[in-house]
């Protein structure tokens, strides 16, 4: 399917950019799309890119017919050619793209596994502001900005290489383990303001330590999508807004986050829930409980439509299916994600 001549969409104050390609991406996108036609109040209408950036990735001819229902622009390009290997890096391909082939003065990027429940009135940024986001949930691959910290090397590398001042980056908290971290931000939710070219530079920046294999860990690449996000940043602006904590909300770790009254007066605008609406997890979704306050439209919006009708692959799972690049073999033998025991509980926590 060719691409459609983005010159000639219409250009609303505001635009939505996700990743889709076939398979379980395909269900949790329609949720989302039918959650801000239906909730997102004042931006319920702006525009909607749906971009499946990896060849061979063609959504079904049925999510195809429910994008047109809901005026959704899909686009089928192949922009992640030199990633393939990395279904994180979609992003960043998708947002260069949009941003560079339309006339929107915000751009919100939004993963797939995240739905709006009400007007999101931050996200149309105020005139000082740049960026808004949210930081990441646990410190993982960050620097707390000391020498002795395992990954600083990393950053200053990093800094180097996307031509930031390392000092210039602020520390900030992050969400469960409230470490002090130099700021780095969940992928799942980010707005910028367009005239600033972020996304372009974010592209920019995931192509440069491709190419001078910069990763993280040696051979395990996780983690470079958000840590990017902060080099294109902080390279462009100072002007950056943290979202409410009810933006980007993270219900699939919700007893580890700090105690919040969630009530109809402030209630959460927009979640991020991972594999929470797979068969196997809804009876435990605490969303679905009586503690967790959700107006019953809202609830039966959502149980009319789930569960989603394939699974959340696992970052393993997603190795296993994409397992024939040589890239991903190396990754293999190689720590795959990045876990950080809880104060809370005896438990690991994936980092996605």
């Amino acid at each position: 399917m060719n691409p459609p001549n983005l010159s000639k969409m219409k250009s609303p104050n505001l635009a939505f950019i996700t990743c889709i390609e076939k398979g379980y991406l395909e269900g949790q996108s329609l949720l989302l799309y039918e959650s801000i036609r239906q909730y997102a109040g004042a931006v319920k209408d702006c525009s909607i890119y749906a971009v499946c950036p990896r060849e061979g990735k063609t959504v079904s001819p049925e999510t195809q017919k429910a994008l047109d229902r809901l005026s959704v622009i899909y686009i089928d390009k192949p922009l992640n050619q030199n990633l393939t290997f990395y279904p994180y890096a979609n992003k960043n391909f998708a947002c260069a793209y949009v941003e560079e082939n339309t006339n929107h003065e915000v751009l919100v990027f939004l993963d797939s596994d995240t739905l709006f429940f009400h007007e999101p009135s931050q996200l149309l940024l105020n005139v000082n502001i740049d960026v808004a986001v949210r930081p990441v949930d646990l410190k993982g691959i960050c620097t707390s900005g000391t020498l002795d910290d395992q990954f600083d090397s990393y950053w200053r590398s990093l800094c180097q290489l996307c031509d930031v001042d390392y000092d210039r980056i602020p520390l900030i908290n992050t969400t469960i383990d409230r470490a002090s971290i130099k700021s780095c931000y969940n992928g799942g939710l980010v707005a910028v303001r367009t005239n600033k070219s972020i996304f372009r530079q974010w592209r920019e920046n995931i192509l440069r330590v491709t190419r001078n294999s910069l990763e993280p860990v040696p051979g395990n690449f996780w983690g470079s999508d958000q840590s990017t996000l902060a080099m294109a940043i902080w390279g462009v602006t100072e002007s950056v807004f943290i979202l409410d904590s009810f933006y980007n909300y993270p219900v699939h770790i919700i007893e580890h986050l700090p105690k919040q009254k969630i009530y109809e007066s402030y209630p959460i605008i927009h979640i991020h829930y991972h594999d929470g609406f797979n068969a196997e997890n809804i009876e435990k979704n605490p969303i679905f409980s009586h503690d967790f306050y959700l107006e019953d439209e809202i609830k039966d919006f959502l149980l009319s439509r789930l569960p989603l009708r394939d699974k959340h692959l696992t970052w393993s799972e997603i190795q296993a299916r994409e397992g024939d690049s040589h890239k991903l073999a190396g990754m293999k033998d190689s720590k795959q994600n990045y876990r950080l025991k809880t104060y809370e509980a005896n438990l690991d926590y994936e980092l996605f």
